[in-house]
């Protein structure tokens, strides 16, 4: 189940917008394997925060924990190209359930979750997907609309991971402008 948990965050994908547009966009309710998630970026002229929510259901109805990255990015209007800095990555467990579970299998080898409680997952192993390290940097294009914002697609060889590995094909979520 934590598997299945994390393959709907999305960790590797960061999610943020350009300097001309700041506010809240938000993604559809994406549902897999019985789970779902929302993500919801909000960004300033020079910071941004993605957070991320997991439902334990199909249609977004009952959330299970948070995911939330913040930081810095740049951005380049001329090739799309936008980089986040990470500063932080947090996980919060929204109900007792899961805090318990999280606490239980020593979730990102941490035993101390609590409801509602944010805890620092950067560069730990969180059920087989390692969280990027603080102040580490990823590399994605963003396109901007008059309704949204769509990021990169990561693939094997576009991952992110480096400037040569920067995402070339657009994802198919649409983050809209909310």
């Amino acid at each position: 189940m934590l598997k299945k948990l994390f393959l709907l965050t999305g960790l590797a994908s960061p999610a943020l917008a350009l300097a001309q547009v700041n506010g809240l966009y938000g993604g559809e309710c994406v549902s897999l394997d019985g789970l779902s998630a929302v993500k919801d970026v909000y960004f300033t002229p020079d910071s941004f925060e993605m957070v991320q929510t997991v439902f334990t259901d199909a249609g977004c109805q009952n959330p299970a924990y948070d995911f939330s990255v913040s930081g810095t990015y740049s951005f380049d209007p001329n090739t799309s190209a936008i980089d986040f800095h990470f500063e932080a990555m947090r996980m919060t467990a929204i109900d007792d359930r899961v805090a318990t579970t999280f606490a239980e299998e020593h979730l990102c080898g941490l035993e101390d979750w609590r409801a509602h409680a944010a805890l620092d997952v950067s560069g730990r192993d969180c059920a087989g997907q390692t969280i990027p390290q603080h102040n580490s940097v990823a590399y994605d294009i963003l396109a901007l609309s008059g309704e949204g914002i769509r990021f990169g697609k990561l693939e094997p060889e576009h991952d992110g991971s480096t400037p040569g590995k920067r995402t070339r094909t657009w994802d198919t979520a649409f983050y809209s402008a909310k």
